[in-house]
């Protein structure tokens, strides 16, 4: 008999009974959902007392070296990229969130790690790097001529490399 199924839902309203799951992993979710906080709520509501949330997400200042060449190349841009790069979340308000919903937060641990790229066409063309292209476009639009120009200006600071800090946080249903 299976003790796992998958199933594609809308994590702001599962189709779950109350108090159902003793576990819920998230593997860099959360900073992607459109509400953050209503899924947390959703989250402790399908929770059993007792159960365990166990999260890892990339937090502010995640390739904090091209947000700095976005800066440069598109000024008048400045508070679309705040925007897309602070969507994440700091650790400590991750936590606030986390408490709110109504977990107890047990256990946390940051790390940081670096992504190295041969040159910014390597970059900007790598699959990985996908989801992050999507953002900055939506940041500060799709011209070719100004992806031309990042492009040039990451090419001439090759090779590259992205700091990318992480946290996991656990936590338990009260």
């Amino acid at each position: 008999m299976p003790t796992v199924s998958l199933q594609a839902v809308d994590v702001v309203s599962m189709p779950f009974e109350d108090s159902s799951f003793d576990l819920i992993p998230s593997n860099l979710g959360i900073n992607n959902f459109d509400d953050p906080p209503a899924v947390m709520r959703e989250c402790v509501r399908v929770a059993r007392r007792g159960a365990r949330i166990a999260l890892t997400t990339n937090v502010s200042g995640h390739m904090r070296e091209m947000y700095d060449v976005l800066r440069e190349i598109a000024p008048d841009q400045r508070f679309a990229i705040d925007k897309q790069e602070n969507h994440r979340g700091t650790v400590e308000s991750l936590n606030a969130m986390i408490r709110r919903a109504g977990f107890e937060v047990t256990r946390q641990v940051q790390r940081e790690f670096t992504l190295a790229f041969v040159d910014g066409s390597a970059m900007l063309r790598h699959s990985l790097e996908k989801w992050f292209v999507d953002g900055w476009r939506t940041a500060i639009g799709s011209d070719r001529k100004l992806w031309s120009e990042i492009e040039r200006k990451l090419n001439e600071r090759s090779p590259l490399r992205f700091t990318v800090p992480m946290v996991y946080i656990e936590g338990v249903r009260r």
